[in-house]
């Protein structure tokens, strides 16, 4: 019994699926098609991803870095001077800095630091690999000084640097930011200082001054070696 309706289902099969077959393979076809564009999306999109990454990668590698930092100056305490440095490999185009908020003004009366920055800033400017600048950040105010009152900038505040990177071929310019915070309130009295060396003291005769000039020039030298190194 049970064979006799499996021959009779394969027979009432086969004129159908005869008659069918065009059908079929329409639809077998189109499958394929279908699953071999999935494919292939699946593949552009692991290629894609994978040249995104490799260009960014080389990105990373040849783009400049812009670093800012606000420290003890040449000048000596308590003067603050700020420093630029490109640690990237390749020359960060049109820099440019701006203090937010206030921006760059006279913090006293007599005060011709901060307006100076003001306008050194506001010109872009290039700044090749390894390349540093070092400028005059602020001035406190101290007993006796001309002009009195401070110099330069506020005690506290933030930094802003923008630039670009120009890469080769012709390709269109990259644009970067870099934030610096920075507070002067309390970093003056934690902040060591480069010895300056022993002072003679002895006889006023012309030799012995001469001893304590040498004294005095080679223990600027020493300050500002040591403070270089920072």
């Amino acid at each position: 019994m049970w064979m006799s309706d499996t021959a009779n289902t394969s027979e009432s099969l086969a004129p159908w699926i005869g008659a069918n077959a065009p059908s079929l393979g329409v639809i077998l076809a189109a499958l394929a098609i279908i699953v071999t564009c999935v494919q292939v999306g699946l593949t552009s999109a692991q290629v894609r991803k994978t040249a995104k990454r490799e260009a960014d990668n080389s990105e990373a590698q040849t783009r400049p870095y812009i670093g800012m930092d606000v420290v003890p100056s040449l000048a000596g305490p308590p003067v603050f001077d700020l420093v630029i440095e490109n640690f990237g490999k390749t020359t960060a185009r049109q820099v440019l800095v701006t203090l937010e908020g206030s921006g760059f003004g006279a913090q006293s009366e007599g005060d011709e630091i901060g307006p100076a920055l003001g306008r050194l800033f506001s010109v872009p400017f290039d700044l090749s690999p390894t390349a540093r600048r070092r400028f005059f950040w602020r001035m406190p105010a101290t007993e006796n000084a001309t002009p009195a009152g401070d110099l330069g900038t506020p005690l506290a505040g933030e930094l802003k640097v923008s630039y670009a990177w120009e890469p080769d071929e012709g390709r269109p310019a990259h644009h970067y930011q870099e934030r610096l915070r920075y507070d002067l309130s309390e970093y003056p009295k934690l902040t060591p200082i480069a010895s300056t060396g022993a002072r003679a003291a002895g006889s006023s005769s012309q030799d012995s001054a001469q001893m304590k000039n040498l004294a005095h020039i080679l223990s600027a030298i020493a300050t500002h070696i040591g403070e270089l190194r920072r």
